[in-house]
């Protein structure tokens, strides 16, 4: 089943995993559990120390000096943690509890105008099932009281940030999507684990992920039969 996000209790909403996202009539519908398997991948990987794992998501850039904003694409790491498609997003994950914190922009009524219906953090929530949703100005005091309330555990916690140099493009996602923003005054962020330990995971596919690569594969593959057929029919129209 599948419904749009809304501000009714989770009574209504009870089987979480029969909740699934896709592109629309006809597409592969992707279960939401996919995500939160991936976040628990990664809590575990991360290991029993307290801390959080503190991320940004991609941003909406505009055209030139223009007000046109380009077509948005999630960044790689932040999509596969959160499945989220609205840019200018920051995630959170508690650890080890692995509960989970996403923040939004507090847009101005005037969006809803040109964009439609503004939602709800409550809203949000319950689409993307994590365990809250906050706005973005709120982002430094939850991250503060994570810390706080993780400082009684055994070990400091951290803040784990991703930063770390992608082989094919050289770019730093570090500098590209810096965090400094999202962080309490005083607190420095540990850069040296996370990157690493997330491309790790990104490695190990999950039965949810390869059910979508099996789909995106059969769907590619169908895509080069028809052009292949069209060619064909060009070909023989052609001869007549």
């Amino acid at each position: 089943m599948s419904c749009a996000p809304c501000d009714t209790p989770d009574k209504q909403c009870a089987d979480r995993n029969d909740f699934f996202f896709s592109r629309g009539p006809g597409t592969f519908r992707v279960a939401t559990n996919l995500h939160a398997e991936a976040r628990a991948a990664l809590v575990s990987r991360m290991g029993p120390s307290p801390g959080v794992v503190l991320m940004r998501g991609g941003l909406a850039t505009c055209r030139n000096d223009s007000d046109h904003e380009e077509l948005f694409r999630q960044e790689s790491y932040f999509a596969y943690l959160f499945g989220v498609d609205e840019p200018d997003w920051w995630g959170m994950i508690e650890l080890p509890s692995g509960r989970t914190s996403l923040f939004i922009p507090r847009l101005d009524p005037s969006y809803a105008i040109w964009m439609g219906e503004i939602k709800t953090p409550n809203a949000f929530r319950q689409k993307y099932r994590v365990d809250a949703v906050l706005y973005a100005d709120e982002l430094k005091a939850a991250v503060a009281a994570a810390l706080a309330a993780a400082a009684g555990d055994t070990g400091t916690p951290l803040v784990h940030t991703l930063r770390g140099t992608n082989s094919d493009s050289g770019q730093d996602i570090g500098h590209a999507l810096p965090t400094a923003d999202g962080l309490p005054t005083g607190c420095a962020p540990c850069e040296e684990v996370l990157y690493a330990t997330l491309a790790e995971c990104r490695v190990i596919k999950s039965a949810a992920e390869l059910q979508v690569m099996a789909y995106v594969s059969w769907l590619s593959s169908m895509a080069h039969v028809e052009v292949r057929r069209t060619c064909v029919l060009v070909l023989v129209v052609a001869a007549c």
